[in-house]
Parts: structure tokens; sequence; C-alpha cells
């Protein structure tokens, strides 16, 4: 496989992993925040925060997201240290181990050119109202 499609495959894989895990996690903390309700329950966590001082809400927030971004990255460490395979099918159907095509997936989400700012729509954090 030739360089460009080996990147290629490699953004493959960190756009859904971005948008599946990262973002879908930071979507259920924003509604957990932001919804007095879940369903037809009062929302214990919605009630906590907004008890919460007014300064101390971007604080949370973005203690919300370093969590994420932490487990994701330690998590992509794991898979690194122990060599597990991560196949995907590249645009020319071929199979590919995304893991051998990084020198480091834990450090892939983050940077100016990282995963997260190209596809995440949380790339700001977790905002006060939903988007």
């Amino acid at each position: 496989m030739e360089g460009s499609s080996q990147k290629d495959a490699l953004d493959q894989f960190g756009k859904m992993l971005i948008g599946e895990v990262y973002d879908t996690a930071c979507d259920e903390m924003r509604r957990a925040i932001s919804r007095p309700l879940r369903g037809i329950k009062p929302n214990d966590t919605y009630e906590q925060f907004a008890r919460l001082d007014p300064d101390s809400r971007p604080f949370v927030r973005q203690l919300v997201v370093d969590a994420i971004s932490q487990t994701l990255a330690q998590f992509l460490h794991f898979i690194d240290v122990h060599a597990i395979p991560l196949p995907i099918k590249s645009e020319s159907g071929e199979g590919v181990d995304v893991r051998k095509l990084s020198d480091g997936l834990a450090a892939e989400p983050y940077n100016e050119w990282g995963w997260i700012a190209k596809y995440s729509k949380f790339k700001n954090g977790i905002q006060d109202r939903p988007d």
C-alpha cells in the first residue's frame, strides 16, 4: 500500500474513532449537564451542575473533556503497548492494520493537526448550550 493511501486509512480510522467514540462521549456528557430531564425522570447530573457557581461550570466542562481525552489516549496507548492489531478496510478495499501506520496512536488525536482538531464537533470543548 502506498504512502498516501496508508495516511488515508489512518485518517479514516481517526475520523471514525473521533465521531463514534470521542464525540459520542462528549455529546452524552453535554446532554447530562444541559437537560433537566432524562426521559420523564429528573436528571440529577443536570441538577447538580445547575447548582454550581457559574464561574465553576467552565472548569467542570473542561474537566469532563480532559477525562474523555485521557481515557481515549490511554486506550490507544494500551493498543500500541500490547501490539493489538486494528484492521480497517482502506478505500481501495485492502485490509490494513492502522496501528502499524502510526508511530504512536495515543498522540494521533492531539495537536492542531490531530484527529480532534480535524474531525470533532467538540474541538472547542463542551459548550453551555447544545449545538
